[in-house]
């Protein structure tokens, strides 16, 4: 079965919940970061990076990261943003000192990732709250918000499309890494790629 999805690894031990969960393994790819090629991009649909990723190496690569997009091509970006790699981001600005309550998650827009996630699961971990987002990449005008924190004021998930293919942009630690129990990441790990395989058919 031909894999739809290239996950660029930037750490030895990210590999896990696409390695070992029978569902992911079949659709996703694991590769070396600096493995990223127009020869690997021209045979997948979807493009997932880590919040560990060489962003200077993606820079580099900008022209052909636009050009997958722009052919129908889908990119997960995940972390915050040091070097604007594609024509979308901007840096990374935190949100400096909020309150509890500020934290909390809201869903601006219904998205198939958070289908069957409750957003209050995601405010507090281990009694904390900020684990899943601590500021935001700022997103374009043109930018779809999918969740905020700050009651709305501060965007940390949206989505940009350019040409037949979009991004889908999460401004806090690699979303598998959001809840405490593995069950819980693997839940929503699924619904990002299968978000990004089943909702782009052009490319």
């Amino acid at each position: 079965m031909k894999k739809q999805c290239v996950f660029l690894k930037a750490l030895p031990t990210q590999s896990k919940y696409f390695r070992e969960d029978k569902v992911l393994s079949q659709c996703v790819k694991i590769l070396d970061q600096y493995k990223l090629s127009n020869e690997i991009l021209k045979d997948i649909k979807v493009l997932i990076l880590t919040m560990h990723q060489d962003q200077r190496h993606l820079l580099n690569n900008k022209q052909l990261l636009m050009e997958f997009i722009q052919a129908g091509g889908t990119i997960i970006i995940q972390g915050q943003i040091a070097m604007p790699f594609l024509d979308c981001l901007i840096p990374f600005n935190p949100a400096g000192q909020l309150t509890l309550e500020e934290y909390e998650i809201s869903f601006i827009q219904p998205h198939s990732v958070f289908q069957g996630i409750n957003p209050l699961s995601l405010n507090c971990r281990r009694g904390v709250r900020g684990f899943y987002a601590r500021g935001s990449n700022p997103p374009p005008e043109d930018a779809t918000i999918l969740t905020t924190i700050k009651r709305g004021t501060i965007s940390v998930d949206w989505e940009w499309s350019y040409g037949l293919g979009r991004v889908f942009v999460h401004s806090g630690n690699d979303i598998w890494t959001s809840f405490k129990d593995s069950e819980d990441n693997i839940d929503i790990t699924r619904n990002l790629v299968s978000w990004a395989i089943q909702e782009n058919p052009e490319k």
